[in-house]
């Protein structure tokens, strides 16, 4: 995925990259790119449509500002994200013109960053996708079979390596998987991996590894509509 990022300020430039690498080794994303450019003109000479998946756009530029940039790029995509980076909110009506997806405001720290980026990328599901857990700990998400709690336990049940256990809270535990559409709740406690279900029935689930987990009533229909979406996600990465 291609990024680019439009600021004739140097400083907020190196800071932007900075956050975008690190959030690159946090989630495994390895296929983002960063494109910089110092003013509208030198980003409008690269640009085409397609050319970018997202944009970030300082406002306050010299001869052509972040809106005006905006509006040129609108003209031949409506599709690319846009996020507006400045130290004024006096635009913000103007972002709404252009359709941007959002705002941040100077400065603005890595979890504000954080925030913003995941709201912006699409879902991902490559297999390289990880999470950074407490102490440091990665966890690549397609390795996951199912997760479980018990007595301020937390197990990770894994198809590669050993299982691993955390202390911890199981609402807190379950934050680090709320961008990800192929982790998620079965039954109280319990987290499972769309991808690792081989059968599903009223009321529980079989894994690969041949697990039986129960599913609440409240989550059956959501876990058969994911088991079936991901089927066909597995289907197209093997063609």
């Amino acid at each position: 995925m291609r990024i680019a990022i439009v600021d004739d300020q140097q400083v907020e430039t190196k800071i932007l990259t900075k956050y975008i690498t690190k959030f690159k080794e946090e989630s495994g994303l390895d296929n983002l790119e960063v494109f910089t450019f110092k003013n509208a003109d030198e980003y409008l000479a690269s640009f085409s449509e397609g050319a970018y998946a997202l944009s970030f756009l300082d406002i306050l530029m010299d001869n052509m500002n972040g809106v005006e940039l905006a509006r040129a790029i609108r003209e031949k995509d409506e599709a690319m994200k846009i996020v507006f980076c400045t130290s004024s909110n006096e635009y913000a009506a103007e972002s709404y013109e252009v359709n941007a997806s959002m705002y941040l405001l100077k400065p603005y720290t890595y979890q504000q960053f954080k925030t913003v980026i995941k709201s912006v990328l699409p879902k991902q599901h490559s297999a390289k996708l990880a999470v950074v857990l407490e102490a440091g700990t990665r966890v690549i998400l397609r390795n996951i079979l199912y997760t479980d709690y018990f007595n301020h336990k937390i197990t990770i049940h894994s198809k590669v390596g050993e299982d691993m256990y955390f202390r911890g809270n199981q609402a807190e535990f379950e934050e680090y998987f709320t961008d990800y559409d192929f982790i998620v709740p079965c039954n109280r406690g319990i987290l499972l991996n769309l991808f690792e279900i081989k059968s599903v029935d009223s009321s529980s689930v079989t894994m690969s590894n041949g697990a039986n987990l129960p599913v609440s009533r409240s989550h059956i229909s959501s876990i058969k509509e994911g088991f079936k979406r991901c089927q066909m996600i597995k289907l197209k990465e093997n063609l």
